[in-house]
């Protein structure tokens, strides 16, 4: 894939892109995805070839260097198709291509970018302990110098794309100060835990890693310690807009399925999309659906244009994901009972709504956050 730009005729191709993988590749399989909690092979090697691996990389290392905004596009249509998917490309761009372009060192980048954007490698970062991104204040994962090496000794709980990552950047301890190091998953220092199997996104599970005296190069080490404020909140506002793209999404296949049955479904000798109680469930779905994605382009935009946009993608975060949680359940109820029965997808979306609404950061945590930034 070429180097793209985020103007509107590059986001359309982008989108139609997905859109014909999506149709022919991923909607014949897609409940599948969800009843074994797996991303087929087959999925993850087409994605290889469309170049979606590497598109936050740079194109001397075979990225396609989108522009942010045209990334987000790209992932909030992909969710109609797979949220499991494009949670696992949000991760893998934001938490590894987009650090290590950003901060790596040369070496870094030569030895890693190659293998992330093709997707030979898949990786991701951990903040939080606790798999959060916004407590990282009390840091327990401790790394000391041993000669050449840190010794790494710790847990991370909660990790986004855990099971499927092949590295890890983690933000660790080291005393006076705080650092990001990767960790190869083959490290013989590192156990992991069994996939974490949530409410929603399956294919896409969580793990937890203990790192036992794990010994890495002081070459592993991201950016300089200096940085790390700066890849911490790169990281933060990155992660927030792409999980908003996520829940966009997810809003919108609930929308299309809720008009696709609504006309299909008749009472009274007509179809229930003529009734407006309905009528007035749908209309306000695609309100939630137009405000959002307006804040996320907007936001999207000011961050290719270098604007600060900590603060704004907090609040795109929990708007997003709350009015998908709430839509999600409208196109539910739109269906009555059929609506609780596998057979029809908008119960997976209410589960997939409820997964990505308590990802990274509880919107309470974000609230306070907003808060103390408006007040001080």
């Amino acid at each position: 894939m070429n180097k793209l730009s985020s103007s509107n005729e590059e986001i359309e191709m982008i989108k139609e892109v997905i859109q014909n993988f999506g149709e022919n590749e991923i909607n014949p399989i897609v409940s599948n995805i969800d009843d074994d909690s797996e991303l087929p092979i087959s999925i993850l090697e087409k994605v290889s070839e469309l170049g979606l691996y590497g598109m936050l990389g740079s194109s001397e290392f075979g990225g396609a260097e989108t522009s942010f905004s045209t990334f987000i596009h790209g992932m909030q249509e992909l969710t109609k198709y797979s949220p499991a998917l494009s949670s696992l490309l949000i991760f893998h761009n934001v938490l590894s291509v987009q650090l290590i372009n950003k901060f790596g060192t040369d070496s870094q980048k030569s030895n890693l970018l190659t293998e992330l954007t093709t997707g030979k490698k898949i990786g991701t970062a951990v903040l939080g302990d606790d798999g959060s991104f916004i407590n990282v204040d009390n840091i327990r994962t401790e790394a000391t110098e041993e000669g050449d090496y840190y010794s790494i000794s710790g847990t991370k709980s909660f990790v986004l794309n855990g099971a499927l990552s092949d590295f890890f950047i983690i933000l660790c301890n080291f005393g006076k100060d705080s650092g990001f190091v990767f960790v190869e998953k083959d490290n013989p220092d590192i156990s992991f835990s069994k996939p974490i199997s949530a409410i929603g996104l399956n294919g896409n599970e969580l793990i937890s890693i203990s790192f036992y005296s794990c010994k890495v190069p002081k070459t592993n080490l991201i950016g300089k310690f200096e940085d790390t404020p700066d890849i911490i909140k790169v990281a933060q506002e990155t992660i927030w807009l792409g999980i908003s793209a996520i829940s966009i999404g997810i809003m919108q296949s609930a929308l299309d399925q809720a008009i696709k049955y609504s006309n299909e479904r008749k009472q009274f000798s007509k179809p229930i999309s003529k009734f407006e109680a309905i009528q007035h469930k749908i209309a306000g779905m695609a309100l939630d659906i137009e405000a959002a994605s307006a804040m996320l382009s907007n936001i999207s935009k000011n961050k290719d244009n270098n604007l600060d946009v900590h603060i704004q993608a907090a609040m795109t975060k929990i708007t997003s994901s709350e009015m998908a949680q709430r839509n999600t359940k409208f196109s539910l109820l739109i269906h009555g009972g059929y609506g609780y029965i596998k057979d029809f997808p908008v119960e997976r979306f209410v589960r997939d709504a409820e997964a990505v609404k308590s990802l990274v950061d509880s919107n309470d945590d974000l609230r306070v956050l907003i808060a103390k930034h408006l007040t001080s």
